[in-house]
C-alpha cells in the first residue's frame, strides 16, 4: 500500500504542481512522445538483456511490488530448523541426518519449517550439511566455500538490478531523442501560425519531461525495491552460513543458531532470550 501511495504521490506532486502553475494539462498528453520514450527504453532493455535475466527480473519485480517482504517470523522458523538439524546431529550422530538431507520433501523438520517452497535455500542447507557429514573440512575452509557460493549467488541475483538500471539510464536519453524529434517537427512548421508552432515546441519538451520522470519517479524506486527484496532473500543464506560454520566448529546447537541470528538486521533479529524460548517451544 505504501508503495502505491508513493507512486501516486509522485504523479500528484508533478502534475499537480504543473496545474497550479497555470499549465494546460492537455498539453502533456502526447502519445507519440510517450511511445518514443517508453517504447525506446523498453526496446533497449529487451535488446540488451538475456532471456534468463528477463525471467529473473520479472520474478524480482513481482516479489518487490506484489510480494510480501520477509518478516522476523520467517527467520525465526529458519533458525528453529537449523537448531533442530544440529540437535539431531548432536544426539544421534551425523548418520541420523541422512534421511532429512537426502529427501527434504519427506522430512518432518523441513515440512514444519515451511521453506520447501524455496528450493534454492533447501538445496543450500542440504548440500552443505552433506559436505560436513563427509568430514575432513574445517570451519574456516567451510566458511571460505560458503562465502564464494554466496558471492556467486548475489552476483547472479543482482543481474536483474543491473538490467533495470540500463533501462532507467536509457529513459532520459530517449526523452532527449523525443524532444529533438519534436523540434524537427516544429521547425518544419515554421511557416504556419505562431500558435501551432508554440504547441509543437511545447509538445517536444514533453519528451524530455517523460524521460526524466520515468527514470527518477518510477525506475529508480523500482530498482531500490528489487534491491531490498534481493537483500532480504540473501540474508536467509547468510544466516544459514553463519550457523553452519559455527556448527562445523563444534559449537552447541543453540550457540550455532545464535550465530545465524547475529547476522540479521535489527528489524528481523530476535533477542537471544526470544530465540531460546522459541527453540524450547519448538522442541517441547
Amino acid at each position: 500500500m505504501l508503495k502505491l501511495f508513493g507512486f501516486v504521490f509522485t504523479l500528484i506532486s508533478v502534475f499537480g504542481g504543473f496545474f497550479l502553475g497555470n499549465g494546460v494539462m492537455a498539453t502533456l498528453w502526447q502519445p507519440a512522445y510517450i511511445l518514443i520514450v517508453l517504447g525506446g527504453a523498453a526496446g533497449a532493455f529487451f535488446a540488451s538483456t538475456p532471456k534468463d535475466v528477463l525471467s529473473l527480473t520479472w520474478h524480482h519485480l513481482k516479489m518487490a511490488v506484489a510480494g510480501k517482504r520477509r518478516e522476523r517470523e520467517d527467520y525465526e522458523r529458519l533458525l528453529v530448523l537449523l537448531h533442530d538439524l544440529f540437535q539431531l546431529i548432536r544426539r544421534n550422530g551425523r548418520q541420523a541426518l541422512e534421511e532429512h538431507i537426502e529427501s527434504p520433501a519427506k522430512s518432518d523438520l523441513f515440512r514444519k519449517s515451511g521453506f520447501l517452497d524455496n528450493p534454492r535455500l533447501v538445496t543450500y542447507i542440504c548440500d552443505n550439511l552433506r559436505m560436513t557429514n563427509l568430514g575432513q573440512i574445517s570451519a574456516k575452509e567451510l566458511e571460505a566455500l560458503l562465502d564464494a557460493e554466496l558471492d556467486a549467488f548475489e552476483s547472479e541475483q543482482m543481474r536483474s538490478v543491473r538490467a533495470l538500471n540500463s533501462a532507467s539510464d536509457a529513459a532520459p536519453g530517449f526523452g532527449i531523442v523525443a524532444s529533438v524529434l519534436g523540434v524537427i517537427i516544429a521547425m518544419s512548421s515554421m511557416d504556419g501560425p505562431i500558435s501551432v508552432l508554440g504547441m509543437s515546441v511545447a509538445g517536444s519538451m514533453v519528451g524530455t519531461m517523460l524521460g526524466m520522470l520515468s527514470c527518477y519517479g518510477f525506475f529508480a524506486p523500482l530498482i531500490n525495491l528489487v534491491s531490498h527484496a534481493i537483500k532480504d532473500e540473501i540474508m536467509l543464506f547468510e544466516c544459514v552460513k553463519a550457523a553452519l560454520v559455527s556448527n562445523c566448529g563444534g559449537r552447541h546447537p543453540i550457540v550455532s543458531a545464535d550465530a545465524g541470528r547475529r547476522v540479521l538486521y535489527s528489524r528481523l533479529q530476535p533477542s537471544f532470550v526470544e530465540l531460546e524460548r522459541k527453540l524450547q517451544r519448538a522442541t517441547a
